[in-house]
């Protein structure tokens, strides 16, 4: 299913960046250029991640294409969060946003409210860039009006490089605490600190969701984050793990886990996309929900976590799966196919299957039951 992000999403931030940076830098051939530009920071030159960040060029590439892009991956950590505390869509939320940016994340979760029912939010919106703070608050007030969600939205200046010990103090007790594509861009220990503040700064029935590039080394600093804070820290992982043990990518270093979903970006979004040639139809990413009430967790305990695509070649269906066994390849001989294990057929990256006997070998005696992805953005119109 292709998930769909809506074109006053788009419009909210097209206006704020509008009214915060030059028309020049909005233009479509130097807003093509600059997105570019910022790709590849993201990608293979990451060195030179925070240049340009003070001008209006690369406000531009940030607000009009990449906070549009990356707001819809949000929605499948919190739909997960939500299988297994229902309780967030229904009540008011206040949520610390980190690292905010342009608010792609914070734009995310309105449209998930809006889709959800929930009844209100206050959005706390930390970033080091004033300006970028000034678009995520105004495009954020904009889009919440437009989905019609009750919607207070504060922020603060702070650079959270080295901790959260600057924000405001009044910001404690938060049902949510995002941090978007923030982790990467800091040394290990400070990736840490900032991980193990954010847990603090939730209720004890809160979380915390960490979303970070699905590039080989990052996903793979956030599996490590993940064990250290386990270690660290009295937390449990709600998703997308199905265990509390050691990450077992980290085994072998040319494996790392990210998730996959198609997706649809609005016209603007899209016509940039095409002549960049960015982007191939699905977004990627590494993800982690965390929460405090370590017994959240358990629900996903006997499950698991399908985490690459699956393969049929040969005779055999194959693809990797993530449990309490640790990694591991399934595998169904087709001459095995049979009822009760037909869910197989259906199940791709980021589902969660139940197998019974537990055993990654499948025969015609094994009975698959397959939870499909959680999923928000189908309901987001």
């Amino acid at each position: 299913m292709t998930w769909q992000v809506a074109p006053e999403l788009e419009e909210a931030l097209r206006r704020a960046a509008a009214a915060e940076v030059q028309g020049a830098a909005l233009a479509p051939a130097r807003l093509h250029a600059s997105v570019i530009e910022r790709s590849l920071r993201y990608t293979s030159e990451r060195q030179a991640l925070a240049k340009g960040r003070d001008n209006d060029d690369d406000l531009a590439a940030r607000a009009v294409f990449f906070s549009v892009a990356d707001a819809p991956k949000l929605w499948q950590p919190l739909a997960e969060l939500l299988r297994v505390a229902p309780a967030f869509a229904s009540s008011p939320l206040v949520v610390l946003d980190i690292g905010a940016g342009c608010g792609a994340m914070s734009l995310g979760l309105i449209a998930a409210a809006a889709a959800l029912g929930c009844p209100a939010l206050t959005l706390r919106l930390v970033d080091v860039d004033p300006r970028a703070l000034r678009i995520a608050k105004a495009a954020c007030a904009q889009y919440a009006a437009a989905c019609g969600v009750p919607c207070e939205v504060v922020t603060a200046s702070v650079d959270v490089t080295h901790g959260l010990s600057a924000m405001p103090d009044a910001w404690v007790a938060n049902d949510l605490v995002l941090a978007g594509s923030l982790l990467n861009e800091l040394a290990p220990p400070q990736a840490l600190t900032l991980a193990t503040q954010a847990i603090e700064r939730c209720k004890p029935s809160g979380a915390v969701i960490i979303i970070e590039p699905a590039l080989r080394a990052t996903s793979r600093a956030l599996h490590q984050l993940r064990d250290e804070l386990l270690v660290k820290k009295r937390v449990a992982v709600v998703a997308p793990c199905t265990h509390q043990g050691g990450c077992p990518m980290l085994r072998n270093e040319v494996d790392w886990c990210h998730q996959e979903q198609p997706y649809a970006l609005p016209p603007l979004a899209e016509a940039i996309a095409r002549v960049t040639g960015l982007r191939d139809g699905a977004m990627k990413y590494a993800y982690l929900v965390l929460c405090p009430d370590v017994e959240l967790a358990r629900a996903k305990q006997t499950l698991v976590a399908v985490v690459s695509r699956p393969q049929a070649s040969k005779g055999k269906l194959e693809m990797e799966i993530c449990g309490q066994r640790g990694l591991e390849t399934l595998r169904r001989l087709n001459r095995h196919r049979a009822d009760g294990n037909r869910a197989l057929d259906r199940a791709g990256r980021g589902d969660f299957l139940r197998l019974v006997p537990e055993m990654p070998i499948v025969d015609a005696e094994t009975t698959v039951e397959r939870l499909a992805r959680a999923a928000i953005g189908p309901l987001i119109r």
